[in-house]
């Protein structure tokens, strides 16, 4: 992407492998300016049989914690559908995998005084807060997205907590 090297501080890392088994973690301090200290973790399988390297066939769960992270400092590593202004967000993660393929995410997410520029757009979506719970999940015909408790203020609106969900299903042949 062209973006500068993070310069990463008091990292902490764990790598355990077996047979057919492999846990990490990472611990690590970004620069003050662009948040405080956030964790990574992954667990783990795959078939006996198959070659400890081949992540496609790892199957297990990645778990992220991002406690405070400033938007505008995070902006040249993220590719998003759309751009976020300075401000602050907040992100807790989990995703499950199948043979090295993600089929569930799932995410609280906290922003605070943030403005959203889609692209394509002129104008800029200004947020003084945003919060959610989003999940997604696929299987071979259906996706499934949901956000649970998205609430938000912008200006003179202010969103209650509410329950969106969406599945599109594949059609037949």
């Amino acid at each position: 992407r062209g973006a500068a090297p993070v310069e990463l501080r008091s990292v902490d890392f764990v790598l355990r492998s077996g047979l057919a088994r492999h846990e990490m973690r990472l611990d690590a301090t970004p620069p003050r300016e662009a948040g405080e200290r956030f964790s990574l973790v992954g667990r783990f399988s795959h078939p006996v049989w198959a070659r400890r390297g081949d992540w496609r066939r790892w199957s297990g769960s990645v778990y992220a914690d991002l406690p405070r992270a400033d938007s505008a400092a995070w902006r040249p590593y993220l590719e998003l559908p759309f751009e976020i202004g300075s401000g602050e967000m907040a992100l807790r993660a989990w995703a499950e995998v199948a043979d090295g393929q993600a089929r569930s995410v799932q995410a609280d997410v906290a922003l605070r005084e943030v403005a959203l520029h889609f692209k394509g757009r002129e104008q800029v979506l200004p947020l003084e807060r945003l919060q959610a719970h989003l999940a997604a999940e696929r299987d071979d015909r259906t996706l499934r997205l949901s956000a649970e408790r998205l609430s938000f203020a912008s200006g003179t609106i202010d969103w209650p907590a509410t329950r969106v969900s969406l599945a599109l299903r594949r059609a037949g042949a």
